[in-house]
């Protein structure tokens, strides 16, 4: 198993302005992981920045863990499904570019007025199509756990089942289930065979002055993010499962909590190390 991290971990600092996604990929080098995680919604100037950021990964030594695009085709609006569709195919080409054949992948979530059964429908038959073309350009589309319609593990399953494309798989999310009253551990054992890209991330309960910062669950709980490790997700467990199942991809940290990013991130790093070295 390798060690990424997530551009997502640090996006206070691409939002105001302070970090590019070049100063990202030299920073995680220096924290000595494998690789990085980018996201399609992070560029200022696409055109200009590819390059920079070949370079960057280059002479860094550093791999593309997993291109991530931001996709939904939760809409009864069939141009804006399509559209859907060109984001994914849009990111199977960037990803190849930049060197990585992963690709994370949403299915979308419920909107007022949108029956659930319609919604899933929508989504089935917008990523089916999208894994034709992953398949054709030796790309690996990894739906994550992710929202209302594609958050809990019976749900992936469900999806990735009918499917049954081998280039559509899954991005295991582990903190994302608990926002779906899914134990993280449980949907291991149901996704295991569909695995393709791991994000490595914890939350924990909020304090209450930390209510208005909290993610609520389908639950009616609420959770903030956490250093890796120090949370509600039992992560050292899970890397040894997904160990035990002889996964070799990667782990790619994902910080959401409410401690400074940087020191977040870096905490996060050292102890999914330790749990990797742990399993080792």
């Amino acid at each position: 198993m390798k060690v990424a991290v997530s551009i997502w971990s640090l996006h206070k600092y691409w939002f105001d302005g302070t970090l590019t996604n070049v100063d990202f990929i030299k920073y995680a080098a220096g924290l000595g992981v494998d690789g990085v995680e980018l996201l399609d919604t992070f560029w200022k100037d696409q055109a200009r920045e590819i390059p920079e950021i070949k370079q960057v990964l280059a002479d860094n030594g550093m791999a593309l863990a997993c291109y991530a695009v931001s996709n939904d085709f939760a809409s009864p609006d069939s141009e804006k499904r399509k559209q859907a569709l060109d984001t994914i195919k849009a990111g199977v080409e960037v990803g190849a570019e930049l060197g990585t054949n992963v690709i994370r992948v949403f299915g979308g979530d419920v909107s007022e007025g949108v029956p659930v059964e319609d919604g899933e429908r929508w989504i089935t038959e917008g990523l089916a199509a999208a894994a034709e073309f992953a398949q054709a350009n030796d790309a690996y589309l990894c739906l994550e756990n992710h929202g209302l319609l594609v958050g809990h593990s019976e749900q992936v399953h469900r999806i990735l089942t009918h499917i049954n494309n081998p280039h559509m798989i899954s991005t295991f999310d582990m903190g994302n289930f608990l926002l779906a009253a899914d134990e993280p551990l449980e949907a291991l054992e149901k996704l295991a065979p569909f695995i393709g890209h791991v994000h490595a991330k914890d939350f924990r309960l909020p304090d209450d002055d930390e209510l208005d910062q909290a993610y609520k669950g389908v639950d009616g709980r609420s959770y903030v993010g956490s250093v890796l490790g120090l949370g509600l997700v039992n992560v050292s467990q899970i890397v040894k499962e997904l160990g035990k199942r002889r996964y070799d991809g990667w782990l790619s940290i994902e910080f959401e909590g409410l401690e400074e990013p940087y020191f977040g991130t870096e905490a996060s790093v050292k102890n999914l190390r330790k749990y990797v070295k742990e399993f080792n």
